[in-house]
C-alpha cells in the first residue's frame, strides 16, 4: 500500500499525530491508521496475535525497511548518493573568545559579586533588614540561594554538574 495510490488520504497527516486514533476525526484519511488496520486484519487472518511483542517487532523492522526504502528512492531522484555523502562530525563549541561569552561571564562575575556582598549584609543584619524591606511577614527561616555557573556549560552539557556550585544561606527570623 502506497501513500501516493490512495485517494482520499491527507498526505504526511501522521507527522502530526499523537497517537491516538479513536478519537481523531480524520483517522479514515490517514495512511499510517488506514496501514496498521489492515496489518492486523493481516494477522488476524494468519491467526497471530497482533499485540505479540514478536509480531510487533517483525511490523517494525517491516516499516523500517519500507521507510529506508523510501528514503532511498528520494535521494536517487535527487541525484544524492547516500553511499558517499561524507558523515558531518559533531561541532565542539569553543566560546571563550566569543564577545557575547565574555560579555556574559563579566556580568556573571559581577552579579555574584554583588549577591555575596547582598548575603554578607542579610546575614550581618538579620532581623533588623527583613522588617526593613518589609520581609516580617515571611516565615521562619527563607533561603537566599546564589549560583554560580559558567556560561561555557552550555556548550558543554556534561561539565554541568561540576560546573554549577549553589550555596544556601538560612537566615533565621
Amino acid at each position: 500500500m502506497s501513500e501516493q495510490n490512495n485517494d482520499g488520504l491527507v498526505p504526511g497527516i501522521y507527522n502530526y499525530c499523537d497517537r491516538w486514533c479513536e478519537r481523531c476525526r480524520l483517522s479514515h484519511r490517514c495512511f499510517l491508521y488506514t496501514k496498521e488496520k489492515e496489518r492486523a486484519v493481516e494477522h488476524r487472518r494468519k491467526g497471530e496475535d497482533p499485540n505479540d511483542w514478536k509480531i510487533v517487532l517483525e511490523d517494525i523492522e517491516e516499516s523500517l525497511s519500507e521507510a529506508m526504502q523510501l528514503i532511498k528512492k528520494a535521494a536517487s531522484e535527487k541525484g544524492i548518493n547516500l553511499d558517499t555523502s561524507p558523515v558531518e562530525k559533531e561541532q565542539f563549541c569553543e566560546p571563550h573568545n566569543h564577545p557575547l561569552f565574555n560579555a556574559a561571564e563579566e556580568y556573571r562575575k559581577l552579579a555574584h559579586k554583588f549577591l555575596e556582598k547582598l548575603r554578607i549584609e542579610i546575614q550581618a543584619e538579620g532581623v533588623e533588614l527583613s522588617e526593613r524591606i518589609g520581609l516580617s511577614k515571611m516565615p521562619k527561616a527563607f533561603c537566599l540561594t546564589t549560583r554560580r555557573a559558567s556560561p561555557s556549560r552550555l556548550c558543554h552539557p556534561r561539565k554541568r554538574k561540576r560546573e554549577i556550585s549553589t550555596k544556601q544561606y538560612f537566615v533565621m527570623k
